[in-house]
């Protein structure tokens, strides 16, 4: 038995250590131990610190008098000293600013101060004069400012001027520094040499000096000659200095006079359009936006700078189309002729006949009459409006595929056009129609690409798809129908890709090069290889009349590749992939050997990397993830070490969609949830932050006919009988697990008996979600959407097309931007 020192109850020590304590928030004492001086707030915060390190977790501190909870040590004292005075007490502990008049709590001050000092600058003298409690890291860094001033003040005329303590605040975040210390990355490298071969080597190219131990190599590190000195780089140019006052003068010279700032006066400037953005400043005006607004701007540029023209070889040939009459494409057609009964934002059940579309409140939805895994919105220029989306699906509902095997049955290539969509306003009200379908005997079709270059006058682009026998072909896409009356094609393609192997294995990824869109194309297959052809190539070795074969091919994993995607740059080199057998690996394409580096977070269904970031984000299967699957970012400044989890789901995600211009990701997921996430900087991911920004676009409910009527977000509901069990994962969600009849298992009967109520929240008021769902297993997935696509295009990047396992597409815009600020941001010509 102990004693408590503090409030004198006896119990059993294990009582104390587990639930005594942080009743008394740890500031209490067994009775014979040394008492805590609880009026001496600096040994408090200090005591409340090392506990918070030794526990490895954030403490909650809770009042003993009152009950509130505070996050922080500070804000706990802050709380205690004010809780349970009186009015006049409370008012007596107050402080008052000098400058404004106002009273505010102590630990408050320092926070205030600094809001008057991002509007002026504050003389020396009346700093000095501000009655002001500082705290212990105050008083050190008042007397490290002494010393500089006062070796400032004795330097003689002509030597180097030292740093002016009263800079701006945006002054400092608009030039980087490089620090004199050894890293930690630094350390760990020492740390594995010396441990596997009894010393380590100096990492610094050029020196040859050896440690036995780390702290000597530490010394060594912070003096080495062949160190890079310290030096001052401007944000906005190229100027460097090793003195840090230059670039100060620099700056405050050159950058800030008034005209590349933001303004916090004026949230939209009206005749500025993108000439205005630049890259972190002030923060002012990036808040009126709820969009990472430079980005748009980043975007635009590169769009104006691609002008990669479209080979000869590949334009639109009318020769190449052969129509095809009702009798013979009816083998290529898909299956199913009736969609499964939806209803959007709890209106009317309607039904789709195959190649059908239909507005349901407000949102296009088509029916293409199998499981969509493969679409892809075509680029068209900055002047163009007219939007056209590629589809593909299985011709069968319960077709399956093996990754061991390849496939080559009849199916179809489906060209949609959705007339002028915009971002402003919905779209024409024109109904969309099958422009084109494109017969083949490739099998499934698992992805499209569009060639962002493809785009003439009578071309609508070059459209990449990979198919289950292992081959790529490229179609040049008309603008309109080759003869009148025809839809259905036998189209020959202006060139195939081949890897040049005996062995085949199904294509499971291809992707063009952002930059040279027209000469650069790439795809990963289902044995793990990954190749990279050059259309433009003259080789004899390479090309084979329209056959080509790759000129990079390398073994990039252990299984399937399940996503592509060159890196942002204008050279053809970095290159992302990620795959079922675990592992995320960046590459580089001079070298592909081994990978840059290799990240394991499960196994991985689909991965994109950011134009505008050293960025990529990827999606992942639940097998390995106790219930629970995330969506991850993995930072080019620190890939090599970890990823970030973003966002978090209960289900298979499925396909990630990314829109460059709005600095946004797209997750799809088998439980039918389309989630949409605004980020900011990526140059330092913060998943915190980004969950704020994240929402639900597309929920679906599975609606059961038969039982009774009701609607349960993702999944259906089952009453609880003796044939269900359930149980808790590790995260505490509840799964509730029931296996249905075998012939449930199929497209047909689950149709027959439910219905899909699907809830489209374009405005995103809804926040996203990860809430504990029940799951049905054994069932045939009618709800899961497997493939999300963003719009890429200037005039309609608001588009997102959702593609279903029914067969169901749809296709809302978000009007999460208002249309204020978009008419302010198009007030610029689209062209230039």
């Amino acid at each position: 038995m102990v004693k408590c020192g503090r409030c004198g109850e006896e119990m059993v020590k294990s009582v104390y250590n587990q639930s005594h304590l942080s009743k008394h928030n740890y500031l209490c004492w067994i009775e014979g131990e040394k008492p805590i001086d609880l009026n001496d707030e600096d040994a408090v915060r200090k005591f409340l610190y090392n506990v918070s390190q030794k526990l490895k977790k954030k403490i909650v501190f809770k009042c003993e008098s009152c009950g509130e909870s505070k996050r922080s040590a500070v804000g706990y004292m802050s709380h205690v000293k004010f809780c349970g005075k009186t009015d006049e007490e409370r008012e007596a502990l107050l402080i008052k600013c000098k400058i404004c008049g106002c009273q505010v709590k102590p630990v408050s001050i320092t926070t205030h101060m600094e809001m008057h000092n991002r509007k002026r600058k504050v003389p020396k003298s009346e700093k000095n004069h501000l009655s002001i409690e500082k705290r212990a890291a105050a008083l050190k860094a008042v007397k490290g400012i002494g010393k500089v001033s006062n070796y400032s003040d004795n330097e003689k005329e002509g030597n180097t001027k030292k740093i002016r303590m009263e800079v701006g605040i945006e002054v400092r975040q608009m030039y980087t520094r490089s620090y004199n210390k050894v890293y930690v990355s630094q350390i760990e490298v020492w740390k594995k040499s010396i441990s596997e071969n009894g010393n380590g080597k100096c990492l610094y190219p050029g020196c040859n000096f050896i440690g036995q131990t780390v702290e000597v190599l530490e010394n060594h590190g912070m003096q080495c000659p062949r160190k890079p000195q310290k030096v001052y780089s401007c944000r906005k140019c190229k100027f460097q200095s090793s003195e840090e006052q230059l670039v100060i003068e620099h700056i405050e010279e050159i950058h800030n006079n008034g005209e590349d700032s933001y303004s916090s006066e004026s949230d939209v400037d009206d005749e500025a359009g993108f000439q205005d953005i630049k890259f972190i400043q002030s923060n002012s005006r990036l808040r009126f936006y709820n969009f990472f607004y430079p980005a748009l701007k980043w975007t635009y540029e590169k769009r104006l700078k691609n002008s990669d023209t479209c080979n000869e070889s590949l334009c639109y040939k009318i020769s190449n189309w052969t129509p095809m009459d009702s009798d013979k494409i009816k083998c290529y057609l898909p299956t199913t002729k009736k969609s499964v009964k939806i209803m959007v934002n709890e209106q009317n059940w309607e039904q789709l006949e195959l190649f059908q579309s239909l507005e349901l409140n407000g949102t296009q939805a088509i029916f293409v009459g199998g499981p969509v895994w493969a679409s892809a919105w075509a680029p068209v220029p900055l002047t163009e409006t007219h939007q056209y989306l590629a589809v593909a699906c299985h011709p069968n509902m319960d077709t399956e595929h093996e990754m061991g095997r390849i496939y080559d049955y009849k199916s179809m290539i489906q060209i949609w056009d959705y007339g002028e969509l915009c971002n402003i306003g919905d779209n024409n009200g024109v109904a969309p129609f099958l422009l084109l379908g494109i017969a083949h005997n490739h099998g499934a079709v698992w992805c499209l690409d569009w060639c962002v270059s493809g785009f003439i006058s009578t071309q609508l682009g070059l459209l990449a798809a990979a198919f289950s026998d292992g081959t790529v072909e490229i179609y040049s896409i008309p603008r309109h129908r080759p003869s009148d009356g025809y839809t259905m094609y036998k189209v020959k393609p202006v060139c195939v890709l081949k890897l040049g192997s005996e062995i085949l294995s199904q294509c499971m990824r291809v992707e063009w090069h952002k930059i040279f869109s027209s000469r650069v194309i790439a795809a990963g297959f289902s044995n793990g290889m990954v190749a990279v052809w050059d259309l433009n190539t003259s080789s004899s070795l390479l090309r084979s009349d329209d056959t080509l074969y790759p000129y990079c091919i390398f073994q990039a994993h252990n299984s399937a590749v399940t996503g592509i995607s060159f890196g942002p740059g204008e050279e053809v080199r970095y290159m992302c992939t990620s795959s079922h057998d675990r592992t995320i690996k960046f590459w580089d394409l001079q070298n592909t050997d081994y990978p840059i580096s290799v990240n394991q977070k499960g196994s991985a269904t689909d991965t994109a990397w950011m134009a505008n970031w050293l960025c990529s984000v990827s999606t992942h299967d639940s097998i390995y993830g106790y219930g629970l699957t995330y969506v991850n970012a993995t930072n080019g400044r620190d890939f090599v070490y970890h990823s970030n989890s973003l966002l978090q789901q209960n289900s298979v995600n499925w396909s990630v969609g990314i829109c460059d211009w709005l600095n946004s990701i797209g997750m799809s997921d088998e439980a039918g949830n389309v989630n949409i996430m605004f980020l900011f900087h990526l140059g330092c991911v913060d998943d915190k932050k980004a969950r704020k920004h994240s929402f639900n676009l597309i929920k679906t409910s599975i609606h059961d006919f038969k039982e009774d009527n009701s609607l349960v977000t993702g999944h259906v509901q089952q009453n609880k009988s003796n044939n269900a069990r359930t149980k808790k994962n590790k995260q505490g969600i509840t799964l509730f697990e029931k296996s249905l009849d075998s012939d449930l298992t199929k497209y047909k009967e689950m149709a027959s008996r439910f219905g899909l109520s699907l809830s489209v929240d374009k405005k995103l008021e809804s926040t996203h979600n990860d809430g504990s769902k029940e799951n049905l297993i054994n069932h045939f997935p009618l709800s899961s959407i497997n493939k999300v696509s963003w719009n890429p295009n200037y005039s309609s990047f608001l588009w997102i097309a959702a593609g279903f396992q029914c067969g169901i597409i749809l296709t809302p815009r978000i009007g999460y931007i208002k249309d204020e600020v978009l008419k302010t941001l198009y007030k610029e010509k689209q062209t230039r």
